[in-house]
């Protein structure tokens, strides 16, 4: 659910202002609140706090506007 979700917000966004960049997983947790039933699912992934090194990372799974899912992540950042 998070792995692919919060690498594009920092990593190929050409909005975000920072050049693309390599990352490394250090933390990832998720929390299943209920099950999913068929039909339809909504993510939303954002960025928590960033600096040059470390990216806190957070995403929510929604299913018929209840939370079924969270999770967060500790991305670093790889330089060149």
């Amino acid at each position: 659910m998070t792995e692919p979700s919060p690498g594009p917000v920092f990593r190929n966004d050409p909005l975000s202002g920072y050049p693309a960049e390599d990352f490394l997983t250090a933390d990832l947790r998720t929390e299943f609140h209920r099950s999913a039933r068929p039909g339809t699912v909504r993510a939303e992934g954002w960025v928590v706090q960033r600096n040059r090194r470390v990216v806190f990372c957070a995403a929510e799974l929604f299913q018929n506007g209840e939370l079924i899912a969270s999770a967060s992540c500790t991305q670093i950042v790889r330089r060149p």
